[in-house]
């Protein structure tokens, strides 16, 4: 798990480490934005084939699998290559890679563990476009989340002293933007900028907590909470992380920088259903496989409210299309027709053919609503499907009720 941080990045280098990977994937997984005046990398792809560990028995290919784990918002000067702002390196969670099982991490080397906090990393870098000449930007850069962050930092010019300073020493400051303006799941009642850790640009190497703790208080800068002791028992431990409540769980960073991420099992349960309500298709599964009371519970207030207003929504508009198949139904029945006479009478002219296989299935004596659920059922799984049976509700769209402020990190 442990490998050295790659030192001197360079911006042909890093463009030549994506382009490579990418090429071995047969896919994008690594990307390059243009902001303009400077470009960031990050990864869209992560799985297995992602971040290779870096212990080969060649030196320059390890070197390249470690720039990737830099690639999650490393932002370059177009013009001169350097780097303006190195945030943290892609770390995994305990137990999900291989080089991350417990028995295989060697909890004897010194380390700290801090709280997890659960909002948007924010990592400034200058920027003559934006207020004060500084980008408070996320991992793609200067976004919407950044707007809140500028009005608090405006309200609080110490950050922007504090940034100044470190970053003439050659310094990346790393924050957690915790809000209700983009909240996740942990309700901030009020707007928080933590300072989480502090990285060299030219070494990658991270400041130790105590050192952030001595730079909050000289600057009056909120510092992320240390616990105290250290992983003494890894599986009491998990087992502790496992069962927080209100709390997303805890970050180990090892004094060599490197890091592991412990999750609550609480907080895992409300991400997932909030990562699933941020696709219709996942919202149309939940409620045609009924499964929504089931993650109900793991929804708060405001979503639970959304998903309510958009279910009752969706079920009228099915009993409504049901009604409409009915009365064809009925109409041919009232004829004292025979399927096959309904079939040359009616459907021969029917102008919506994908209704034919429902009208039969009425005919024969289906429940007409359970009906138009199966249909549905059978075209939820892409965007393209739900697309093409749109129409069976008159339109309606999940984005016109969800909530469209979140954004959830890794």
């Amino acid at each position: 798990m442990f490998y050295p941080f790659p030192t001197s990045l360079g911006l042909d280098e890093v463009r030549a480490a994506v382009a490579n990977h990418n090429q071995r994937l047969d896919r994008t997984c690594f990307i390059e934005v243009d902001r303009g005046d400077h470009v960031i990398f990050n990864y869209v792809l992560s799985f297995d084939g992602s971040f290779p560990q870096p212990d080969t028995d060649d030196d320059l290919l390890n070197r390249e699998y470690a720039i990737l784990r830099e690639c999650r918002g490393l932002v370059f000067d177009k013009t001169y290559g350097v780097v303006l702002a190195r945030r943290y390196h892609k770390f995994f969670n305990v137990n999900e890679k291989s080089f991350t099982q417990a028995n295989v991490i060697d909890w004897t080397q010194p380390h700290v563990i801090l709280e997890k906090l659960d909002g948007s990393m924010i990592a400034p870098y200058p920027h003559p476009g934006r207020p004060g000449g500084i980008a408070w930007g996320t991992k793609m850069g200067a976004t919407d989340v950044s707007f809140p962050v500028e009005a608090f930092v405006a309200q609080n010019p110490q950050y922007v002293r504090f940034f100044c300073d470190l970053y003439e020493q050659g310094f990346t400051p790393l924050f957690e933007w915790c809000s209700r303006k983009q909240k996740i799941v942990i309700d901030y009642k009020e707007d928080r900028l933590v300072l989480t850790g502090i990285r060299s640009i030219y070494s990658g190497q991270y400041a130790n907590h105590p050192g952030l703790v001595a730079f909050g208080e000289a600057y009056g800068i909120e510092v992320v909470r240390a616990l105290p002791g250290s992983v003494e028992n890894i599986e009491q431990f998990m087992a502790d992380a496992y069962d927080l409540q209100g709390e997303e769980g805890y970050i180990v960073r090892f004094d060599n920088g490197h890091m592991v991420k412990v999750k609550g099992l609480w907080y895992c349960q409300i991400h997932r259903t909030k990562d699933d309500l941020t696709r219709e298709k996942d919202v149309w599964k939940m409620i045609l496989e009924d499964t929504l009371d089931d993650v109900k519970p793991f929804m708060d207030s405001d979503d639970r409210t959304r998903v309510d207003r958009f279910l009752s929504e969706f079920d009228a508009r099915v009993a409504d299309k049901a009604w409409r198949l009915d009365l064809e139904v009925s109409a041919g029945h009232a004829l004292d027709l025979t399927k096959k006479e309904f079939v040359a009478t009616v459907l021969r002219d029917y102008p919506n053919r994908q209704e034919h296989g429902m009208l039969f299935a009425i005919w024969d004596g289906q429940n007409s609503v359970d009906v138009v659920r199966k249909f549905l059922a059978k075209n939820y799984h892409t965007s393209t499907k739900i697309e093409n049976v749109r129409w069976i509700v008159s339109g309606l769209k999940w984005d016109d009720y969800r909530d469209q402020t979140v954004i959830l990190d890794d």
